[in-house]
């Protein structure tokens, strides 16, 4: 048929016969991750992420408010699956530590248990990124909107972000003082990217030695 006796080779036949993207890694494959979703889990996913669709948070009531903190996002600038952000402050009772508050999306606002979707991401675990692209937990359509802590659609960014919230206080030693789990609500990150971070992180050094608080500095990083 033409096509060369390698892996490369068989790699392109199951490409143009529709049974592989060209995204597909035969060590991935190998491996039992799928970078595809199944028609089925596509279709339960959109029904999901449909504005219309979408029920009310169960776990409303047991979520933490801290749609207060001005939390930022530190992606690359490409990324569209915005799924963790974190927030900074001075120890609101303790001189010198440091409470650190890191948001995780929490797709269960939004996928039911025992759902196709639900079932696929249990399967799946994780998202794998590779050099030729990404096997995602979830469909993108879920993924890259309703379950991610940032969307493109402004009007839906101004409402709260359901995530789990890890508090961490640290102490001047830099070792963990305690720490906590909660269902949380947050506003939609702002964000920024390593190489800003890295940037203002570099200018701003000097001056947080003088400093009582780091966190008002912050406030001019990122974007909404």
């Amino acid at each position: 048929a033409g096509y060369p006796r390698t892996q490369y080779g068989a790699h392109k036949l199951l490409e143009d016969c529709g049974f592989w993207s060209r995204h597909e890694v035969p060590a991935v494959v190998g491996a039992g991750v799928q970078v595809v979703f199944d028609e089925h889990v596509e279709h339960d996913a959109a029904t999901l992420a449909c504005p219309t669709n979408r029920v009310d948070d169960e776990h409303a009531e047991h979520r933490k408010d801290l749609t207060k903190l001005r939390s930022i996002a530190i992606d690359d600038p490409w990324t569209e699956e915005v799924d963790d952000a974190v927030y900074a402050e001075p120890h609101p009772s303790k001189e010198g530590w440091i409470r650190i508050f890191v948001h995780i999306a929490d797709p269960t606002r939004f996928i039911p248990l025992g759902s196709e979707v639900e079932k696929e991401a249990a399967q799946r675990s994780t998202s794998c990124y590779m050099p030729t692209g990404t096997a995602t937990m979830l469909p993108s359509v879920l993924a890259k909107a309703a379950c991610s802590l940032h969307e493109r659609d402004v009007e839906a960014n101004a409402k709260p972000r359901a995530a789990m919230t890890v508090r961490v206080d640290i102490k001047p030693d830099g070792s963990i003082g305690s720490y906590a789990v909660v269902g949380s609500q947050i506003m939609a990150p702002r964000r920024a990217t390593y190489d800003e971070v890295e940037a203002f992180s570099t200018t701003q050094a000097a001056r947080w030695e003088h400093e009582e608080t780091f966190t008002e500095p912050f406030d001019r990083l990122g974007s909404d």
